[in-house]
């Protein structure tokens, strides 16, 4: 997982392009039962979805593995991070 994000900066150093505010760190280990739901690369995709008022389509594209859409998927059913009610809240 840390490879892919090392890939995605040489990719944006080569096309000459600043990452801070675009590229993020993902999650750093597999998704697991008790995995923590934390990681910078979730907090953005949500960031960026929820800036708009109306319902839209967002189009990710998460070149490694998709732990990160997966745990976007867990947090929104976790209590935790005001997901759906009655839900059991999974690890912070």
């Amino acid at each position: 997982m840390e490879k892919s994000y090392r890939e995605i900066l040489k990719i944006m150093d080569f096309l000459g392009k600043d990452p801070e505010g675009f590229v993020f760190r993902g999650r750093t280990e597999p998704l697991a039962m008790k995995s923590s739901l934390e990681s910078l690369a979730c907090d953005a995709i949500i960031a960026e979805a929820m800036r708009h008022q109306k319902p839209i389509l967002h189009v990710v594209k998460d070149p490694g593995a998709c732990t990160n859409i997966a745990t976007i998927l867990l947090r929104r059913l976790s209590s935790d991070y005001g997901g759906m009610a009655g839900e059991q809240p999974l690890a912070r």
